[in-house]
């Protein structure tokens, strides 16, 4: 499992080669808003179907792959042109459909597998990471990402070969949630079966720091921190082009699942908080997504986010203070989601409830509730109940 590490704030980006741009502002007085830029995305996004190729900058491209049975519908891989190769970030879902749009991608732009001479990664789930072995096997390129992602993969690969070998499935965070045995939340993402074994397998060559260079010959492209989503989540902050590559830190129309069941982390919300605060300094930049379209408005987006994850805090408590002693499962499916809670199925339902789980650890962390038990833990008041002064600011920001 990915170790507890200090949180990216701790550490700032240094400066290199021209000055990160950009200042957050206060939301509430600022009138930040955000604003659609990849304006064909969006519109194949209300079309359901797959978006086009496009340069987004000189030597930088836009490289949409599919994403089978799944709600997103596609991975943004990104390449920039590095000298005479090529560097991808994210190429994307590890199956025939995907690889025959990657490689029908790079021809568009005069280009074939064999070119990338790099694959960076911003995290280490199967739409983003799953195809980088194949690209690496075609051409020979390094595959880098954050040290915490490789600590991930190799738990993820600890629990299958436990689950093969009878001791288990490392799931007993799943017994700590109170989730039923017939609840269906243990189904697999759609369309993962026998992508995941190969996903484990792969051994990055590159590891990246917070304020490394991302190793993209003739380009200043730095790497931020941005624990939350997965404990090595990595944006990249190309300050020369002015735009930051967001992976699923920032998305435009969603947010990005902070769960507890995939990781041991004391705080992912927490960290997911903290990192979040370091995409304002670059609100002067375009956002460009792992998924949906690109934006600019990199503050209000953040804001609006943050304002997000306050009201579902103080809705947790609530549930916490008037149920008092419920599980995990029992307060998810007492809180508002986008969709009846009787909707929810397997992998979906699997991270409402970590999303919940993710929810109570960054109250219990401030002292605002308690766990008691173990197989189920139940959730009480906490010996400081106040909210003020606790949680993240509900700034309704105009995003």
């Amino acid at each position: 499992m990915a170790p507890v590490r200090p949180r990216p704030r701790t550490r700032p980006l240094p400066r290199h080669g021209q000055a990160l741009r950009g200042h957050a502002g206060d939301p509430g007085r600022g009138g930040l808003s955000m604003e659609v830029t990849g304006l064909l995305q969006q519109q194949a996004w209300r079309r359901r179907v797959l978006p086009p190729v496009e340069q987004v900058r000189p030597g930088l491209w836009s490289l949409p792959v599919p994403m089978p049975n799944n709600p997103l519908r596609y991975v943004l891989c990104y390449a920039f042109e590095a000298g005479p190769g090529l560097v991808l970030v994210d190429p994307g879902w590890p199956f025939e459909g995907g690889w025959e749009a990657l490689t029908g991608n790079l021809a568009a732009i005069g280009a074939r597998p064999h070119d990338v001479t790099g694959v960076l990664v911003t995290h280490a789930h199967l739409d983003h990471l799953g195809l980088a072995g194949q690209v690496r096997a075609e051409s020979g390129c390094w595959v880098a990402m954050h040290p915490a992602e490789q600590h991930a993969l190799h738990g993820q690969a600890g629990s299958r070969t436990e689950a093969k070998a009878g001791g288990g499935d490392g799931r007993d965070w799943w017994a700590e949630a109170g989730i039923p045995p017939d609840s269906g939340a243990d189904a697999p993402p759609s369309g993962s079966s026998g992508a995941l074994e190969g996903l484990v397998g792969l051994e990055p060559d590159l590891l990246l720091e917070h304020g490394d260079s991302a190793r993209i010959p003739d380009r200043d492209v730095r790497v931020l921190w941005t624990p939350g989503h997965t404990p090595g989540h990595l944006c990249f902050v190309a300050p020369d082009d002015g735009v930051v590559l967001t992976g699923d830190h920032l998305l435009p129309r969603i947010t990005p699942n902070i769960s507890s069941y995939a990781y041991d982390t004391l705080d992912p919300l927490g960290d997911y908080l903290d990192s979040l605060d370091l995409l304002p300094q670059h609100d002067a930049f375009e956002a460009l997504p792992g998924h949906e379209y690109r934006f600019r408005g990199i503050a209000a987006r953040a804001a609006a986010v943050s304002a997000h994850h306050a009201r579902r805090l103080a809705e947790i408590q609530r549930q916490v203070v008037s149920a008092d002693g419920a599980t995990t499962w029992e307060i998810a499916a007492r809180i508002t989601w986008s969709r009846d809670w009787a909707e929810y199925s397997g992998f979906m339902l699997l991270s409402a409830v970590g999303e919940t789980q993710s929810h109570l650890q960054y109250l219990e962390a401030r002292g605002l509730v308690r766990r008691e038990g173990g197989r189920p833990v139940r959730w009480f008041p906490g010996p400081d109940p106040g909210l003020s002064g606790s949680l993240p600011q509900d700034s309704r920001s105009t995003a």
